[in-house]
């Protein structure tokens, strides 16, 4: 990727952690470590990586476009409940831990096989659409400080960027090309959640050598603005097996009213936990 003069923006990766003291049973997502956190999310679902079919959303291809054609469309996003907990004696911290102009999830995907699912790109030319590619902005991310029993709540919209070569005839006269990103919606099937922590912090990016403190929210979480993780480097994984009961369906999303959970509240969590 390539920046003309760069323009440095200061943006929060996510909220920072907070405590988990006083709740109940947690999901049976399983935890562990030792796999490795780097990418975004992943490429399919249960086996593999294959389109959830029809969604929503996403802009109509143009030229001869057509019923033909709207399978290439985004789908629409779905929403994983995703909590990261420190249940380790050390104070540690979530984030990146180099310097890249964009922001990372706090998390990565794989899906059955191993594959690796990439999150959606802020630079991606979505298939249909004439619009994408960067500006000449590059941004800095925060650390989460997660003290010992602290976590941070998240969640995942259940997307894999796909690359497709559209057929000629959904070809949008606006692209340069047939090639583009679709945003994929995984199929019900086993995951493996993985985060990357690190025990100290690296503020260079924001040109000091000193971090700046942790700045509470008002939910009591905390984060280190212009700052990179550093130190002794720790992973966490957790192996899931999504279904209806963590808000993933079949194909298509269910209908309002449908008798299965659709409210964030109403779904299981995915739990992320580091441990010594």
């Amino acid at each position: 990727m390539r920046f003309a003069t760069p323009l440095i923006v200061l943006l929060l990766a996510a909220c920072g952690g907070k405590s988990f003291d006083g709740e109940g049973p947690r999901a049976n997502a399983g935890n562990g470590s030792g796999a490795s956190a780097n990418g975004g999310n992943a490429n399919g679902g249960s086996g593999g990586a294959t389109s959830a079919g029809r969604g929503s959303g996403g802009d109509e291809p143009g030229g001869n476009a057509g019923a033909a054609c709207d399978s290439f469309r985004d789908d629409a996003p779905s929403f994983v409940s995703v909590n990261i907990i420190n249940d380790s004696s050390k104070r540690l911290y979530l984030g990146q831990s180099a310097l890249t102009c964009e922001l990372s999830p706090l998390f990565a995907v794989e899906d059955a096989a191993g594959a690796a699912l990439p999150a959606l790109s802020r630079c991606r030319t979505g298939c249909g659409s004439g619009s994408g590619g960067c500006t000449d902005i590059c941004l800095v991310p925060s650390a989460i400080e997660l003290a010992p029993g602290a976590g941070v709540q998240t969640s995942w919209d259940g997307l894999f960027d796909a690359q497709i070569d559209l057929p000629k005839q959904c070809v949008d006269p606006t692209l340069a090309s047939g090639h583009c990103q679709k945003a994929t919606r995984i199929e019900p099937g086993t995951f493996t959640f993985s985060a990357t922590a690190g025990t100290s912090l690296d503020c260079t990016p924001g040109s000091s050598t000193t971090c700046e403190a942790c700045k509470p929210d008002a939910d009591g979480n905390c984060s280190v603005p212009s700052s990179l993780i550093a130190g002794e480097t720790r992973t966490a994984t957790a192996t899931v097996q999504l279904d209806a009961s963590y808000g993933i369906y079949p194909r298509a999303l269910p209908a309002p009213g449908a008798d299965a959970p659709s409210a964030p509240g109403a779904t299981a969590n995915v739990e992320i936990v580091f441990e010594d």
